[in-house]
């Protein structure tokens, strides 16, 4: 009796646990959708550059002067990470140097940016991904790619 009691208790409560999951994985779903916003995927992430092209514009796609890892480089970029708050703050940190400024969207889509570092400089979004970052800099003719650091 007492096998048949424990085999009984088990299952039921296998089925909880598989109920628990059915349950917390629909509601991943119904809030998925947001996490998809521009703001949800590019907001608070430490982003850290990649590569960095100087001079780009459509029809020439500039000087490349910084590839992680890139032996060549004109900068050095590899303890540089940013980092945009939802307040509209903006963090550089650089070897463990900070730097604040400030930033605005400047369309409803949220992929025009307003940088205040300290002047002003106008910046387009062209791809974002949960893990890539694709920002053309059109103050300074610029592309810069980004990586999500975790």
């Amino acid at each position: 009796m007492k096998k048949l009691f424990s085999f009984t208790t088990a299952l039921a409560i296998m089925i909880l646990m598989v109920s628990q999951l059915t349950l917390s994985s629909c509601t991943k779903t119904v809030t998925s959708s947001a996490d998809n916003s521009v703001s949800a995927r590019f907001l608070g992430k430490q982003w850290i550059v990649d590569s960095l092209f100087e001079n780009y514009n459509s029809s020439n796609p500039g000087t490349l002067v910084y590839s992680r890892g890139g032996t060549n480089n004109a900068q050095n970029l590899d303890g540089y990470i940013v980092i945009m708050w939802p307040d509209g703050t903006q963090f550089f940190i650089n070897n463990g140097s900070y730097v604040t400024n400030t930033y605005t969207f400047q369309n409803s889509d949220s992929t025009e940016l307003l940088l205040h570092n300290p002047g002003p400089d106008y910046a387009r979004i062209v791809t974002l991904t949960n893990t890539h970052l694709t920002i053309y800099d059109s103050t300074n003719s610029a592309l810069s790619y980004y990586e999500y650091k975790p």
